[in-house]
């Protein structure tokens, strides 16, 4: 009876263990699983998925890894935002020279347009294409600012700059019949030529 009895309890206690492992398996196949769907949406472009979590804190490594995996999809997720909002600052920033560019060249399909116009518009036209390619090389610069805080400096005159910039936009003041009397000092500043343009253009 004592030989049965410690069979019998051998027996349950292999059963009671099984099933304990049997569980925890299915437990974790279960989370492993919500980590697999999870990281499949992301794959496909969504970075606001999250795996779900039932803790305050985290006990196991599988809360860890939970924990930690979300924080690595809203890193994701930022950086996704920041790269849609770079995409849509640079489509704008390029549409202002393109918009000269185009402006100009639809005047100069004017056939009446005198020898000093034609010049004048050839001219500015040229100078918005420098534009265009000095804001490509901007937006890289940018880049680079933000990484390393470098900036180049330079003497220039800044009312030249403006009236410059007032210039190369001639078209749309003309089209708006807005009427503009610039009457600038003359001022020289040391600073980056170029993103200050940036900025008189915007």
């Amino acid at each position: 009876i004592a030989l049965l009895g410690a069979l019998y309890l051998l027996f349950s206690c292999s059963i009671s263990t099984a099933l304990i492992y049997f569980v925890k398996g299915r437990v974790y196949h279960n989370k492993i699983k919500v980590f697999y769907d999870t990281a499949s949406k992301v794959a496909k472009g969504d970075f606001n998925v999250r795996v779900p979590v039932f803790f305050d804190k985290p006990k196991s490594e599988m809360d860890y890894l939970a924990v930690n995996f979300n924080k690595m999809l809203t890193e994701i997720s930022s950086l996704e935002n920041m790269r849609n909002n770079f995409v849509a600052d640079v489509s704008h920033e390029i549409k202002t020279p393109l918009s000269v560019i185009q402006g100009y060249a639809d005047l100069l399909q004017n056939q009446d347009l005198s020898v000093e116009k034609r010049s004048e518009y050839t001219f500015l036209l040229s100078e918005a294409i420098t534009s265009l390619t000095n804001l490509v090389t901007n937006i890289l610069k940018l880049n680079k600012i933000e990484n390393q805080g470098i900036i180049q400096k330079e003497k220039f005159s800044l009312d030249e700059q403006i009236r410059y910039c007032i210039l190369s936009f001639e078209d749309k003041i003309e089209e708006k019949n807005i009427e503009l009397n610039v009457d600038l000092d003359d001022v020289t500043v040391k600073s980056d030529r170029a993103l200050l343009e940036i900025v008189w253009n915007n």
